[in-house]
């Protein structure tokens, strides 16, 4: 699943066969346990500082929260994933190498097979948040397509923690969305609904991480998201999951007005006669 540029990307790793030392996980401080409304129970270690310990717990369990509000089905028992949290991309390069027996990126990545998350906070905090996105809809979601999980943890690596939850904004992403668009190579909506994981991790993995983000922005910004999840969750062909909530020109419409920094917000549906909040 390496590509020419993956050190740009945090995801799924795929090595199923690196080695993983676990003795050397379980030695490292466990900072906290935070539990999602689906079957993970996220294990953060690592050795941090008072406050990078504080930020680090507040931001993951902000997430973790939002993200089964939105769309976590109920479930027990809670499985654990550590995550190993590093503050200095030394420490994270020395601990990938040695203890994960892998390094597909140099920001951060999640190994289903040892049911471990690694990040570099030296990058920033929201690569915590992308990370974390991965084994809660993975759990959930056990056959989740790759270009949803790597988008909705786009998403939440491109997002503010708010009073009112996590919040999601344009970044940098949409510009090979745009780039594609105007050179008219921006795929369609179906053939996202059909790309292959090979594909996404690919030559054109940037193109596609871009574009699945910003199809997933514009179901949140017409309050479609959760909808969406749940119905492709539920085993809706993802061509009709999609097909029923946005079309091309639309999507093309959005991603091109798009601003860096613009933070998206779902519209506000009319209430009809009879309807409640």
């Amino acid at each position: 699943m390496r590509s020419s540029a993956s050190f740009l990307f945090l995801f799924v790793s795929g090595a199923a066969g690196a080695e993983v030392d676990r003795a050397a996980v379980e030695r490292l401080p466990v900072l906290a346990r935070v539990e999602a409304k689906g079957p993970t129970q996220l294990v953060l270690r690592g050795e941090l500082s008072s406050a990078q310990r504080a930020q680090a717990v507040e931001r993951a369990r902000a997430v973790v929260e939002d993200v089964g509000r939105r769309f976590l089905a109920q479930a027990e028992p809670k499985r654990p994933v550590d995550v190993c949290l590093f503050d200095s991309a030394r420490a994270y390069r020395h601990f990938s190498d040695t203890v994960m027996g892998e390094r597909p990126s140099e920001l951060g990545f999640y190994q289903p097979a040892s049911r471990v998350v690694v990040v570099n906070l030296e990058a920033g905090p929201r690569n915590m948040s992308h990370e974390l996105v991965h084994p809660l809809v993975h759990d959930d979601f056990p056959l989740v397509p790759s270009w949803l999980s790597e988008g909705l943890g786009s998403l939440y690596g491109g997002s503010d923690v708010t009073p009112r939850g996590v919040r999601f904004f344009v970044n940098y992403r949409n510009r090979e969305v745009q780039a594609a668009i105007s050179a008219g190579a921006l795929p369609t909506v179906a053939e996202l609904s059909a790309v292959r994981t090979e594909q996404v991790y690919g030559g054109q993995a940037m193109l596609w991480y871009g574009f699945s983000r910003a199809v997933l922005l514009f179901l949140e910004s017409k309050g479609e998201l959760s909808g969406f999840y749940a119905a492709a969750r539920s085993g809706v062909p993802l061509s009709r999951a999609l097909g029923d909530r946005l079309d091309d020109a639309s999507l093309r419409r959005f991603a091109s007005r798009a601003k860096p920094g613009e933070r998206v917000v779902p519209e506000r549906r009319p209430r009809g006669p009879g309807v409640s909040r």
